[in-house]
């Protein structure tokens, strides 16, 4: 089931799309998209947080591309709620580093082999970093990738359905282990 629900953000409100189990319930999944909608999204934390249907003690954030570098952002902020990321071919780099010492969820990420707008080493540099720091983070590069190798609607020429068909039944995994 899913709808169009509406919650406090920055002394406002925004709305979201919340889509629920059919039966039951289960884990809150904040999910942050490519390039644009990219505001209040402590607000939508929250709100997955409180909701009736959520059943985890935490909420997980998958992101993509500029959203895989928030999702990075939202998690060191609210470590109060978010236990669970998985950016896509997104991190924060340089003056855009949150303070990673409030880090506290686990962290599961997917990075293109041939990306310029967010380089392996990069994301290899910032996995040793973190990992000094004692986070739980791994950020894997899958060879012969370039980036949005997951999106559907292959904008950049780079969809790579073998690799996302094996890797979205590992996000999925990742989420309700974590997010029990």
């Amino acid at each position: 089931m899913a709808e169009t629900v509406e919650f406090k953000s920055n002394g406002s409100t925004a709305s979201g799309y919340l889509v629920k189990p059919t039966a039951g319930s289960g884990p809150g999944v904040l999910v942050i998209q490519e390039w644009w909608g990219l505001d209040d999204m402590s607000g939508a934390v929250d709100f997955l947080a409180g909701h009736q249907a959520v059943t985890s003690k935490g909420i997980g954030v998958v992101g993509f591309c500029m959203g895989g570098m928030l999702s990075f952002i939202i998690a060191a902020n609210r470590g109060d709620k978010v236990k669970a990321v998985v950016p896509f071919y997104g991190f924060p780099q340089g003056p855009m580093e949150p303070d990673w010492s409030k880090l506290t969820c686990a962290v599961r990420g997917h990075m293109a082999e041939h990306d310029n707008f967010f380089k392996p080493e990069a994301a290899r540099a910032l996995e040793a970093k973190l990992r000094k720091m004692g986070k739980d983070v791994t950020l894997t590069v899958h060879p012969g990738t370039g980036h949005a190798f997951m999106a559907p609607h292959n904008a950049l020429g780079t969809l790579n359905k073998e690799v996302a068909a094996r890797i979205w039944p590992e996000v999925v995994k990742f989420l309700k282990e974590t997010l029990r």
